[in-house]
């Protein structure tokens, strides 16, 4: 991960949620202060329950589409969210059988499934270099 940091845009002013499962819960401040440190974003960390499997369940890569919406569905606060890229599988589909692209249609923001974060975020800085040059 601290490689992948160097890679990252300035991102500063920008607000990122963070869906995760409660077994991160501990870790994911550390991680989120040295994207903060590297970005200038504010990310916030939602910890999310399992809805379909029960709070005994604690895996961010087992939250299943319902969990996600029910973390962002009124949150018109972020930039963008990022979700663990593991609650889907290679046809797009959470385990509760939703599609992505539906959860993500009916959501008020970008949100972007990530394995580490870095993925998803390094092109973030595209869009602001290319609205740059527009004006």
């Amino acid at each position: 991960m601290a490689e992948g940091l160097s890679r990252l845009p300035r991102l500063d002013g920008r607000r990122i949620g963070v869906v995760t499962g409660v077994s991160m819960r501990a870790l994911m401040p550390e991680l989120l202060a040295q994207l903060t440190e590297r970005t200038g974003a504010t990310f916030e960390m939602l910890v999310m329950e399992n809805s379909l499997f029960g709070p005994t369940t604690t895996t961010a890569g087992l939250l299943v589409g319902a969990d996600i919406h029910r973390a962002l569905h009124d949150r018109r606060d972020f930039d963008l969210a990022l979700i663990p890229a593991e609650t889907i599988n290679e046809n797009g589909v959470f385990l509760d059988d939703q599609r992505f692209i539906d959860v993500r249609e009916s959501l008020p923001i970008p949100v972007y499934p990530s394995y580490d974060f870095i993925d998803a975020l390094v092109h973030e800085g595209d869009a602001d270099a290319r609205g740059a040059h527009a004006a």
